[in-house]
């Protein structure tokens, strides 16, 4: 998988990691040097085994993330400021109209596909 990650891009250099798991290990494997990984959920799994070479070798940083940290109100602005983008168009989301008799197919490509499955009545 890190070479399918690493021939599609020039490596990584920043990672937002919803994975975590073995999902994760590929993603740090095709980091740049001093690759930041902000590890945000589990869906993978839950641990993990990190060479400490591979850590020492790309100098990686690992931090979590979740909203709560910063409160509030920087969460609040955030939503603001990323609805204000969307509303101007400077945010698309690529997607396809799935009917709702179709949710077994769609459950079945979901994690296959690079856009979003909108299930429609």
């Amino acid at each position: 998988m890190s070479a399918a990650i690493r021939g599609a891009s020039s490596g990584a250099d920043l990672i937002l990691d919803y994975a975590w798991g073995t999902v994760a290990l590929a993603a740090l494997q095709a980091g740049n040097r001093l690759v930041r990984l902000v590890q945000i959920g589990d869906r993978a799994g839950a641990d993990i085994t990190l060479p400490a070479q591979l850590m020492r070798s790309l100098g990686a940083t690992i931090v979590g993330f979740m909203p709560l940290h910063y409160g509030p109100d920087a969460t609040s602005q955030a939503y603001r400021t990323l609805t204000d983008w969307a509303a101007a168009g400077k945010i698309t989301v690529e997607f396809e109209n799935v009917p709702l008799a179709e949710v077994a197919d769609a459950w079945e490509r979901a994690p296959h596909t690079r856009h979003k499955l909108l299930l429609v009545p």
